[in-house]
């Protein structure tokens, strides 16, 4: 999505999507790039999807996602900020065949 003349985090970062079954998801290595840009402009991460993608098709990971909205979660973010728990959460997987979906709130 388009602002102006600015483009969102996500549409930055198109080029280097793996779009299957309507899921936008990036390489571990990418998906680091999008959270230290999201870091460098203030921008909140809510949560990170792992995938499995196969050519029969796209499979959730449950253990390779994390919701940081979730009441649980939140205590972790009174001592650390979000951007260095989701760099740790995606280096801990770099050598992963996984995709990352990242949802984060621009509007904030």
């Amino acid at each position: 999505m388009e602002t102006g003349d600015n483009l969102s985090i996500i549409d930055k970062y198109i080029a280097n999507a793996k779009t299957t079954g309507g899921v936008v998801t990036f390489s571990p290595s990418i998906a680091l790039e999008i959270v230290n840009d999201c870091k460098m402009k203030q921008i909140n991460i809510l949560g990170i999807d792992g995938f499995s993608i196969t050519e029969k098709g796209i499979q959730p990971l449950q253990e390779h996602s994390m919701d940081y909205t979730a009441s649980w979660s939140r205590k972790l973010l009174e001592t650390s900020d979000v951007w260095e728990l989701v760099i740790g959460f995606i280096t801990e997987r770099l050598n992963l065949d996984i995709f990352f979906e990242i949802i984060c709130n621009e509007n904030d």
